[in-house]
């Protein structure tokens, strides 16, 4: 890898300069920038460690890319995440020093760059199709999910993988033998698209379809893994509330809950725009649900917002499924929210119809 000199620009993103590297890799050379942010170092990161934010985007329409596989490297410890439906990505905790990043997705030149990390930092990475934009994408209806299923770490395309869309439009479709995917959503919003195949570990994301546009995604399956009918279970359940939705309940997406202000999953909800246009309240306790599966006392705030990929929020009234409840086991405890007691309890449970009872949250696959 080489590079140029740095030169100065300064950018609408935030107050600063930004310096820009042409990198040059493979013979060919991709634009990547660094926007160094002084958020505040001492005491506060010595415990929690430095934060790199990331924004992976297309070379040519500037549009986000979904599902790209970014990782750092630093003495010989990996770690490695997704972008989510904004392109965003985030590593938190991370010690001062130097640092490899790598970015791929499939169709793309990866992209690598080393970086010497001393203070939070933000960073977007331009990434360059190896093809053309292909005739889907261009003759793309509105509102439609499609995109590629390829394996992890070699990007193979997997055939005859299972794309599900769970949402106010839910189907299946099977990959073709490139591994491409394509189903029109009738109705624009929330969406949670889950692929999976024989002897591979399911990739699930959570996508916002807007109104009269199409998403794009790059779906990754890697580690084998046997199947597992309890989640089959709490899936099938998935599609059914998220069908019958009531107005009374919001479906929360992985880049909402990132934008949403707030430290632990509470705080990001209380600011989600799907939760306080609803102007559901919360009270002091909520029953959690993770991956499906009740998890009685547990407290919604335990688990931390970077892990999460989508919230499902339900008053007491408003699963009109009823499947939260069925699976609820009786008598069992709900989580500490943190919050004031705000309405009266029957048996444990809130009774008042703008009252978060249910949150329902999916990890990260």
């Amino acid at each position: 890898m080489t590079g140029t000199a740095p030169m100065s620009f300064c950018g609408r993103v935030r107050p600063g300069c930004v310096k820009w590297w042409h990198i040059a890799i493979e013979r060919r050379t991709i634009l990547l920038g660094v926007l160094p942010t002084l958020l505040g170092i001492g005491a506060l990161q010595a415990q929690t460690g430095l934060v790199v934010r990331g924004l992976v985007q297309d070379e040519v329409t500037r549009r986000p890319l979904i599902g790209v596989t970014v990782a750092v490297t630093t003495t010989g410890a990996e770690r490695s995440t997704r972008t989510d439906e904004s392109g965003a990505f985030v590593f938190s905790g991370l010690a001062q020093g130097d640092y490899s990043m790598t970015a791929r997705r499939v169709g793309f030149e990866p992209v690598t760059q080393t970086m010497r990390l001393a203070s939070d930092t933000s960073i977007t990475i331009v990434l360059r199709r190896l093809i053309p934009l292909d005739t889907v994408r261009i003759q793309a209806p509105p509102q439609a999910i499609y995109g590629v299923v390829v394996t992890e770490p070699d990007l193979r395309p997997v055939r005859g993988a299972t794309v599900q869309i769970l949402g106010t439009s839910s189907g299946t479709v099977s990959t073709d033998s490139s591994g491409r995917f394509f189903y029109p959503v009738r109705s624009p919003g929330p969406y949670m698209v889950r692929a999976r195949a024989d002897g591979l570990r399911q990739q699930m994301v959570s996508v916002v379809v807007p109104r009269h546009e199409g998403v794009e995604l790059a779906l990754t399956l890697d580690s084998a893994e046997a199947q597992n009918t309890e989640l089959e279970v709490a899936f099938s359940q998935l599609s059914e509330r998220l069908v019958r939705r009531d107005p009374l309940s919001a479906f929360v997406s992985r880049t909402e809950l990132r934008a949403a202000e707030g430290s632990g999953i509470i705080g990001a909800l209380l600011n989600a725009r799907s939760v306080t246009a609803k102007a559901l309240r919360f009270t002091d306790r909520a029953c959690v649900f993770v991956d499906g599966t009740p998890r009685p006392g547990l407290s919604a705030n335990s688990i931390s917002p970077e892990n999460v990929e989508a919230v499902e929020v339900y008053s007491a009234t408003s699963d009109r499924s009823g499947t939260l409840r069925q699976r609820w086991p009786m008598r069992a405890p709900c989580g500490d929210t943190g919050m004031p007691r705000v309405s009266a309890a029957v048996g444990g449970m809130q009774s008042s119809s703008d009252v978060v009872l249910w949150i329902a949250i999916w990890m990260k696959s």
